[in-house]
C-alpha cells in the first residue's frame, strides 16, 4: 500500500503510507512527535498534505491503536507511475547505557503503478 487511484477505504482518508517500528510496541509514549514526510522524489518537491498518526496520536476517525506504526495518509490519491520518497525521524528516548537519546532515521522510496 498505497496504490495510485485506490478508492478511499476503511476510515475514509485513503490508503496509508506506514513504517512499522517494532520498538514502538514497547514504548507507547514518545519523548517527542515523530516526523514523517512524503513527497514526490524530485528535487525541490514539497511534502504532501495529509493526516499523520503514531502511537498515542491519531486523526479523527482512525482510532488510537496504531500497533507500532508511524503513518501518513495523504489527503488526495497518489499519482500513478510516480516515485515518492518517505523520510522518517523518530526519537525513542534514552536506552540503558546510551549517553544520548536513541534516534531512528530511515528513508525509502516506492513507485505507484
Amino acid at each position: 500500500m498505497p496504490v495510485a487511484g485506490a478508492p478511499y477505504i476503511g476510515h475514509g482518508l485513503g490508503p496509508s503510507i506506514a513504517a512499522y517500528v517494532p520498538m514502538l510496541l514497547q514504548q507507547p509514549r514518545l519523548p517527542s512527535a515523530p516526523e514523517l514526510t512524503v513527497r514526490v522524489a524530485k528535487k525541490g518537491a514539497k511534502p504532501l498534505a495529509g493526516a499523520f498518526h503514531y502511537p498515542g496520536h491519531a486523526p479523527p476517525g482512525v482510532g488510537a491503536s496504531n500497533f507500532g506504526c508511524v503513518g501518513f495518509t495523504p489527503t488526495r490519491p497518489l499519482e500513478s507511475k510516480t516515485t515518492y520518497r518517505c523520510e522518517l525521524k523518530l526519537s525513542l528516548g534514552f536506552r540503558p547505557g546510551a549517553r544520548e537519546g536513541t534516534v531512528l532515521e530511515y528513508a525509502w522510496e516506492f513507485t505507484t503503478r
